[in-house]
C-alpha cells in the first residue's frame, strides 16, 4: 500500500467536506421541491372544487371537439377540470419519482 502525504490527505478531507456540503444542499433543494409540488397539488385540487361550484356544475364528459354543447358553462368547466386532473396526475407522478 502506498503512503499519501499529509497534503494529499488534507485535500481528500476537504473534498469529502465539499461533498457533504453539496449533499446537504441537495437535501434542502429536494425538500423545497417536494413542498412546492405539495402546494401546487393543493392549489389545483382547490381549483377543481371551485369549478364544481358553478351553478350549472360541470360536464364530467365534456368533449373538446363539441362545438355546440347544451350548457357552455358546464362544458368549459368540464374541460378545465379535465386539464387540471391531467396536471395533477403529472405532479403526483413527479412526486412519486422523487421519493
Amino acid at each position: 500500500m502506498s503512503e499519501i502525504t499529509l497534503e494529499q490527505f488534507s485535500e481528500l478531507m476537504m473534498g469529502l467536506g465539499q461533498v457533504k456540503e453539496r449533499m446537504e444542499a441537495l437535501k434542502e433543494e429536494n425538500s423545497n421541491f417536494k413542498s412546492q409540488i405539495r402546494q401546487l397539488t393543493e392549489a389545483l385540487d382547490n381549483q377543481i372544487d371551485r369549478w364544481k361550484m358553478l351553478p350549472s356544475g360541470i360536464d364530467e364528459d365534456a368533449d373538446e371537439y363539441n362545438q355546440s354543447p347544451v350548457d357552455a358553462t358546464a362544458h368549459i368547466g368540464g374541460l378545465a377540470v379535465k386539464e387540471i386532473r391531467e396536471a395533477l396526475a403529472r405532479l403526483r407522478a413527479v412526486r412519486e419519482e422523487s421519493r
